[in-house]
Formats: C-alpha cells, structure tokens, sequence
C-alpha cells in the first residue's frame, strides 16, 4: 500500500465515522426504543425497536451469540431509508433490535 493510499483510508475511515455519529446515531435514537423480552423460561433479550409505519418490506437478521445490536445499527439505519422494516434477533444472552412499522 502506498503512503497516499493509507491517508485516503483514514480520511474515508473519519468521514464515516463522523456520517454515524451526525446522522446514523441520531436517526435510531429519535426513532427508537430500548426494551427486553421476557422469555417463557425467565430469560431475557434486549431489543431495540425502530419505527417505521409505512414500511413495504421486511428484512429479519438473526445475528449470532457474541455479537450485539450496535453492530448493526447502519443496517438499520440504511433498512429505514429505504423504506424496509428491519428485524435484527439474536439468541438468549445477545442483545437485539427490533424494527417494526405502524
């Protein structure tokens, strides 16, 4: 990799760290809320749900056990741009989104 190259990557690396934080974070937490479900068995699942209420689609995630909702919190934000209702759920002991629409 050339010198130049390594600058662009941290210039791209810090414009979409700032694009998260001005417009990604903002959008889901205006647009969002924290909860747990409560399982059968006395378990429980952080969600995060997202508000959509004229979603035509729908896209559900499954993420695996050490992963967590933060990580997909562009997802999210690029699934409510396009109008898709995202549901993001993981097993007992992850965290979880939710997005729903009306």
């Amino acid at each position: 990799m050339m010198p130049e190259d390594r600058s662009c990557a941290k210039e791209e690396k810090a414009a979409y760290a700032a694009w998260m934080a001005e417009t990604v974070e903002p959008y889901l937490k205006e647009h969002g809320e924290k909860g747990y479900l409560k399982m059968e068995d006395g378990m429980s699942i952080a969600y995060r749900r997202y508000f959509l209420p004229d979603a035509g689609k729908c896209v559900v995630i499954s993420h695996g056990f050490c992963e967590f909702a933060e990580k997909y919190n562009e997802v999210a934000y690029r699934f409510s741009a396009g109008g898709i209702l995202g549901l993001c759920a993981g097993t007992p002991g992850t965290r979880v989104f939710r997005a729903r629409g009306g």
